[in-house]
């Protein structure tokens, strides 16, 4: 047989013909079906083919044309690789996604165009084409991958989009023939060795929008082999410092008017003296490290950033002279240095540079009480992060930023005294200090970063503004389970509208935050159209919510923690039930979701323990993650056949639902949906259905006898685990793989069956 194919699936050819032609009803073309067919000159997929596995072609060499139908939207790694006499590759706009080194060495390959529609280019994708002359990259490549088009040694001309905003490692290097280079506005990185070898790249275009130019981007280029182009051993694009030579010794002056200096540009040089130009925004990471020679530093007028190890390990190092401008200094910036070593420059066991606290002694057990010093206005990233003596902080009003990391894991870190006048506490700032018990945020604070407050488990009050109500799921993303056990005083915002001590928009339209004091009935205005994101979190004194009919959006944790609530109407202009909505609303018994609703999201309904009815539209197609999860209450649900994807734990723990019905029109199922499901006596799965996901059925020990569909090819690892009361076990005929542990700890199955078709 010279095809192997299976659910659609073409396996492996094992013909030796010049000429094939791929059967109809194949859909994929899988992993290394026609890997090192050497016979192989001409081949002709079908329509209906969607993708092209990895190494699919890999070192078929005889290979010189394939086109490639519309059905196609992938084509796989490697997929092509290797292919030395392929000519001619036509692909059409359908395809989104062209996988790592799919097209690698592919020497006479000469032109290929790019489809439109894509996306994605993987590693390497067309490494080595030393017959590729030119290339345009569609609008919908954002980022560029490494080595995408290295060593393509004929490319003289390339067009990048306008929506690009990264060009990773070794993207052109080594491709010789390029002359010139337009780099788009938005882009913001070019990785290292990124246009190396360039040898006849001449002009170069940069724009403003750059932030990061990695090691020895423009090595080796014409540019940079081009004598006129340096200055003072220093070379030079527009406003960036792109390289510098070794020899650089003694005082160094970097040009006015450059605004930006490359990764590792002066590493390890032999600089004394070093003065940063006003022009200049950020040093970035290990530009000066290891200068081992380098006394003083002069860094004037508008620099605001120095990156990680950007003076690390210049041991000689001890006088820094610069301005407030800055406002980020990494913690390690000036580590090894004469300064760091300078037990002067220290401070009650911090190290300030300028008005910066930029590092703490980590293990010093005097540090258990500090005042940050008056008149510091920053505190770097992880600047005291495992600081294990720290218990109580105070952070004068001077300080206006406290950093990324910056008490990360201060593990007996128990009271933070914050002043007002502190503007941004970025992300992560307080991270897994678990001793951490109360904090009061001031009303100053304007920017609360992403988990600023994450792994601090011992929290049970914060004092924060209004202003971040809409915000509380982003700050505490993952606190979830915990955060419901914090008690929120709120700081009223004078610039929202109260109403009966209410927080509205100027409006009147979006009702911000109702105070956790309010108790009974709640009837929110008509005219309101949004209830903003945790609005009523923990108005645990509620008993029944009245939305109106105007309302058309419910926003992420909205009722989340109203542990008294018991009735709450959901308007019919609501499409989606938000992440997190009614989380942890233990009274609340029935719900019923409008028409129009498609979508509930994650945690919607967690640990609704009371919940024991709930009617779904007929236009919900999408359950998603632990939206049910530890509602144990709830004896049955109906899930109508509009649902196509249900996702991981989506009723797991529901501990009282004893049967569920999932209908055909459901392609997608994750895992763990009903682990912990001690009750549930019989399901019903998609006829469909080709995988049965892992853990599925953990826990199920009432679960007697399972109906599988007969597609069903694969069982996950544990689907079965501690399923107990299984005695027979009827297996489909298409069976082809049981994963590990499957069926672990059930003990009372008998007999084990396989169908026969």
């Amino acid at each position: 047989m010279d095809y192997v194919i299976k659910n659609g699936v073409l396996l492996k050819y094992n013909g030796n013909a010049s000429s094939v032609l791929i059967p109809n009803g194949v859909t994929e073309i899988g992993k290394a079906a026609f890997e090192s067919c050497k016979s192989i000159r001409s081949i002709e997929i079908p329509v209906g083919v969607t993708a092209i596995g990895d190494c699919a072609f890999r070192d078929s060499i005889s290979l010189k044309n394939i086109t490639i139908p519309e059905s196609v939207t992938i084509i796989g790694n490697l997929s092509f690789q290797r292919c030395t006499s392929l000519k001619c590759v036509d692909m059409t706009d359908s395809v989104t996604t062209i996988g790592s080194y799919a097209f690698n060495e592919c020497i006479s390959l000469f032109n290929l165009a790019i489809p439109k529609n894509i996306v994605k280019i993987g590693n390497g994708a067309f490494k080595g084409r030393s017959g590729l002359v030119s290339v345009s990259i569609p609008e919908g490549v954002k980022k560029i991958d490494s080595a995408v088009f290295s060593n393509c040694s004929s490319l003289s001309s390339v067009v990048l989009p306008n929506n690009l905003r990264e060009i990773e490692d070794f993207v052109f290097c080594g491709c010789s023939s390029l002359s010139s280079i337009s780099i788009p506005f938005g882009v913001k990185s070019i990785g290292k060795k990124s246009f190396a070898d360039c040898t006849s790249l001449q002009a170069i275009n940069i724009p403003s929008t750059i932030t990061w130019v990695g090691e020895n981007a423009f090595y080796n280029s014409g540019y940079y082999n081009n004598k006129e182009n340096w200055e003072n051993d220093a070379l030079y694009i527009d406003n960036y410092l792109v390289s510098a030579k070794a020899c650089i010794s003694g005082h160094f002056s970097i040009q006015e008017g450059t605004t930006f200096i490359a990764t590792d540009i002066l590493r390890g040089s032999k600089i004394t003296d070093l003065i940063i130009p006003k022009s200049l925004t950020t040093i970035g990471y290990r530009c000066f490290y290891g200068c081992k020679e380098l006394i003083s530093v002069t860094i004037l007028g508008t620099v605001m950033t120095i990156k990680g190890k950007a003076f690390a390990n210049c041991t000689s190092l001890k006088n820094i002279n610069m301005l407030d401008n800055v406002v980020d200094i990494s913690d390690d910036a000036f580590d090894d240095t004469a300064f760091y070593e300078n037990q002067n420059n220290w401070e009650n066991g911090c190290l300030y540079i300028s008005n910066h606290l930029i590092k703490a002694k980590k293990y010093s057990d005097n540090l258990e009480k500090i005042f940050v010093k008056t008149g510091t206005i920053s505190i770097a990233r992880y600047a005291f992060a495992y600081c294990d003596f720290l218990e109580h902080i105070t952070i004068p009003s001077s300080v206006t930023t406290i950093h990324e990391n910056a008490f990360a894991r201060c593990k007996s870190l128990k009271k933070v005294t914050i002043k007002t006048g502190v503007k941004k506490i970025l992300s992560e700032a307080f991270r897994d200090c678990v001793s951490l018990v109360n904090i009061d945020v001031p009303k100053s604070v304007t920017t609360l970063g992403k988990d600023v407050f994450e792994g601090c488990l011992s929290l049970k009050k914060i004092t924060i503004s209004y202003g971040f109500a809409n915000h509380m799921d982003f700050i505490f993303e993952n606190l979830v389970s915990h955060f419901n056990t914090i008690d929120i005083d709120w700081i009223f915002d004078e610039s929202l509208n109260y109403f009966d001590e209410v927080a509205y928009n100027d409006e009147k339209t979006k009702l911000v935050k109702c105070p956790p004091s309010k108790s009974g009935v709640f009837i929110v205005p008509e005219g309101v159209k949004a209830i903003c994101a945790s609005a009523f979190n923990k108005c645990i004194y509620l008993t029944k919510i009245v939305l109106p009919q105007s309302l058309t959006l419910i926003e992420s944790g909205a009722f989340s923690g109203c542990k008294g609530l018991k009735e709450v109407n959901i308007p019919d202009n609501i499409k989606e039930i938000p992440e997190y909505a009614f989380q942890g609303c233990t009274s609340l018994k029935d719900i019923i979701i409008p028409e129009k609703t498609s979508v509930i999201w994650k945690y919607a309904f967690q640990n609704c323990a009371s919940l024991t009815t709930v009617k779904l539209s007929n236009e919900i197609t999408s359950i998603d993650c632990a939206a049910f999860q530890g509602c144990t209450a709830l004896t049955n649900i109906n899930i109508p056949n509009s649902v196509y994807e249900i996702y991981g734990y989506a009723f797991s723990n529901c501990t009282r639902l004893n049967h569920i019905d999932i209908p055909d029109s459901v392609t997608k199922l994750g895992s763990h949906i009903f682990d912990g499901c001690s009750h549930l006596v019989s399901v019903r799965l998609p006829d469909e259905l080709e995988t049965l996901p892992a853990v599925m059925f953990k826990a199920c020990k009432h679960l007697k006898e399972v109906c599988f569909p007969k597609h069903i090819t694969k069982i996950d690892e544990y689907a079965f685990q501690d399923c107990s009361g299984l005695t027979n076990i009827i297996l489909p005929s298409d069976l082809e793989e049981i994963e590990s542990c499957a069926f672990s700890g059930c003990n009372k199955i008998k007999k084990l069956y396989f169908q026969i078709n």
